[in-house]
C-alpha cells in the first residue's frame, strides 16, 4: 500500500460519479490524496461525498500493512464504490477516515474540457444575431422547469416537459438525451431484478411444508 499522490494534475475540477448508474458520488474540491492498496487497486480519497453509505461490516489485512476498512457503497444502486480505512500504516496516514472511491468502480470527468465549442460570430451574420434569442429561450426553458415541481424527477433534473420546444417536441440536447436513456436502462434493470426475486421467493415458498399459496387462491377466484 502507499499514498501516490497528494494532489491532481488537472486543469479543472473533476466530477466522480458511481460506474454502475452514473450517480453523482463527489468532486475534487473534498481530494486529500490518491492511494494504491496492496490488492493493485486505486483510489482517490475525499473528505466527503454523497450518495453514498458505510457498510457495518470490517474487513482486517494482516501482515506487514495492517489495515481495516469499511465499504463504502452508492445508495441508488447499492454498488461497492470504495473504502473507508478506519487503520493504516503511519505511512498512509493522509488517508486515514477518508471516503476513499475506487477507480475502478468510478467514473470521472473534468469540468471545463467540451469536445465542441463555437467561436464568437462564426456562421452568417443571421446565427450570429440568433444565438443570443436562442440562447434566452433555453434559459426560459430551464427556469421554468426549475419552478414547476411536475417538471422535476426525483433527482432534481428537468424532465420530459422541460426538455420540449415551444412546439411541444423534445429538444436536441445529447447529454439529456443519454440521460433519459440511462433512466430507461436503470428502470429496466431494476424490473428485472425484481421479478427475479419475485420467482426465488415463490419457488422457495413452495418447498415449505404446508404451502396452501395456489389453494388459498383459487379460493380467492371463486
Amino acid at each position: 500500500m502507499s499514498i501516490t499522490s497528494l494532489q491532481l494534475h488537472t486543469a479543472g475540477p473533476l466530477v466522480f460519479s458511481c460506474r454502475g448508474c452514473r450517480t453523482i458520488l463527489g468532486d475534487s474540491t473534498d481530494f486529500v490524496c490518491s492511494m494504491q492498496a496492496l490488492d493493485g487497486a486505486r483510489f482517490v480519497c475525499l473528505r466527503g461525498a454523497t450518495e453514498v453509505r458505510v457498510d457495518s461490516i470490517p474487513t482486517t489485512s494482516a501482515g506487514l500493512h495492517n489495515s481495516v476498512h469499511f465499504s463504502v457503497c452508492c445508495v441508488p444502486c447499492g454498488a461497492a464504490v470504495g473504502r473507508l480505512y478506519t487503520q493504516l500504516p503511519p505511512a498512509l496516514a493522509p488517508a486515514l477516515n477518508l471516503l476513499c472511491l475506487e477507480d475502478a468502480c468510478c467514473l470521472s470527468y473534468e469540468l471545463g474540457t467540451a469536445e465542441v465549442r463555437l467561436a464568437a460570430g462564426v456562421g452568417s451574420s443571421g446565427m450570429a444575431a440568433a444565438a443570443p434569442a436562442s440562447q434566452q429561450q433555453q434559459q426560459q426553458q430551464q427556469q421554468q422547469g426549475q419552478r414547476d415541481p411536475r417538471l422535476l424527477g426525483s433527482s432534481g433534473a428537468v424532465g420530459l416537459g422541460g426538455a420540449a420546444t415551444a412546439g411541444g417536441a423534445l429538444g436536441t440536447d445529447p447529454a439529456l438525451v443519454l440521460e433519459l436513456l440511462q433512466r430507461v436502462e436503470q428502470l429496466e434493470a431494476t424490473l428485472c431484478t425484481t421479478q427475479a426475486m419475485l420467482v426465488m421467493h415463490d419457488e422457495q415458498l413452495r418447498e415449505l411444508q404446508g404451502y396452501r399459496g395456489d389453494v388459498a387462491a383459487a379460493a380467492a377466484g371463486t
